[in-house]
């Protein structure tokens, strides 16, 4: 591109002496693509700021990693697999767990629940402990590895109506036995046991809504398994690189076990968070696109209203490439200012967010609203408008004469 295209591409952006409809038609498109750049912006800045806060979220409970069969609910404990992973630079502590679908009663309540046997470990490795005390736990007392007791969730907790100062009301568990229901005699068909509701906690509240921990030897006790697990639980050291553990612990663990890291844990969850947020991406870029088509009716008129130029400038020797490029780089000039000041506006605003929190997820909690900015969105908005600009300018343009 020489001097003389972007000369004379900038005077006519510049040019503010004669305002026609040509300027008019360019100042709203340039409008469009600024405010549809700063909302794109925005709203993939909300979505990162969901994924994480979930994440963080579901990594108060979560392990760095989590062992489980590929196929099958229950394996046996393996002191020589466990003390292999311990051994491993970066491993913080491993946890073992045994999970199961139980129902629950207390009183006149009764409620389904998954029922999480969890060993001393796992609530000193959990990355939300304080002191010593899982900050997690919002009311009650500190947990006993040696007693039947039980922290509920707190919608759990709430919809059985425990009762947190009546020490005689015990939660009753019923656990159905293998081998399916005895419909001679029903209640043989169910393991009972009495637990004692000891501590209510908060996760998240899909979390909360359903699970109940108690210590694994009970749950053992219960299923008549004394080495019984359904996962191994690995918590890594704060500076540690959880991919290099993970690859680690692949190299010894048998074929028939899954390794999963924390994201892995909930992809679901989280595939479905990334699948809205581009969605959201492409809705809001068909409306830039939309609002961009402005700039091929000013493009058009630009072309009429300059042909006195454009004749003068193929008298002077200009070649039909370099007059074309003069109302290309225009183009550009038009949705790439604007592409960069929606970029700097929505940044600004993501950032005012992060520092005083205008808008709140919760009213109650006053918390403020996650927004967390990354590179690669920028770099997309980013080549979204410029593209956007660089080819209206190229096909308005291109049988120019």
């Amino acid at each position: 591109m020489n001097a003389f295209v972007r000369t004379v591409a900038a005077k006519y952006f510049f040019s503010f002496q004669k305002w026609g409809f040509v300027h008019w038609l360019s100042l709203f498109a340039f409008l469009g693509v600024w405010v549809g750049t700063a909302a794109l912006i925005i709203i993939l800045s909300v979505f990162n700021g969901l994924e994480n806060y979930v994440g963080s979220l579901f990594s108060r409970l979560d392990p760095d990693l989590k062992i489980a069969l590929n196929e099958g609910k229950f394996f046996q404990e393996k002191p020589l697999l466990l003390s292999k992973i311990s051994a491993i630079p970066g491993v913080k502590g491993v946890a073992l767990t045994l999970e199961e679908n139980a129902l629950l009663r207390y009183g006149k309540y009764e409620d389904l629940a998954r029922i999480k046997g969890i060993t001393s470990s796992f609530l000193q490795l959990l990355p939300s402990t304080t002191a010593g005390k899982p900050t997690l736990l919002k009311e009650g007392s500190p947990w006993d590895p040696n007693a039947p007791n039980m922290w509920l969730g707190a919608g759990l907790y709430q919809r059985l109506g425990v009762n947190p100062n009546d020490y005689t009301q015990n939660i009753t568990l019923f656990l159905p036995r293998r081998g399916g229901i005895n419909f001679a005699d029903p209640a043989s068909s169910y393991l009972q046991q009495r637990f004692m509701p000891t501590g209510r906690f908060e996760v998240e509240p899909e979390i909360d809504q359903q699970l109940a921990m108690v210590p694994i030897s009970y749950l053992r006790s219960l299923v008549n398994d004394s080495m019984a697990l359904s996962s191994i639980e690995i918590f890594t050291q704060p500076d540690a690189s959880i991919a290099s553990i993970q690859e680690e612990i692949r190299r010894i663990l048998p074929a028939e076990f899954s390794l999963k890291n924390r994201f892995e844990q909930q992809e679901t969850l989280f595939q479905i968070f990334r699948l809205e947020k581009w969605v959201g991406f492409v809705i809001l870029s068909f409306i830039i696109l939309i609002a961009g088509m402005g700039l091929i009716g000013a493009l058009r008129l630009l072309v009429v209203e300059k042909q006195k130029d454009i004749s003068i400038f193929s008298a002077l020797g200009a070649s039909s490439s370099s007059i074309q490029s003069i109302f290309v780089v225009f183009g550009i000039l038009v949705s790439g200012c604007a592409t960069l000041l929606g970029i700097v506006t929505g940044i600004a605003v993501v950032f005012g967010q992060q520092q005083f929190g205008w808008v709140v997820l919760s009213e109650f909690q006053q918390v403020a609203y996650p927004v967390a900015l990354k590179l690669g969105d920028i770099g997309f908005v980013l080549l979204l408008g410029l593209g956007m600009g660089s080819t209206f300018s190229y096909f308005t343009t291109r049988k120019l004469k």
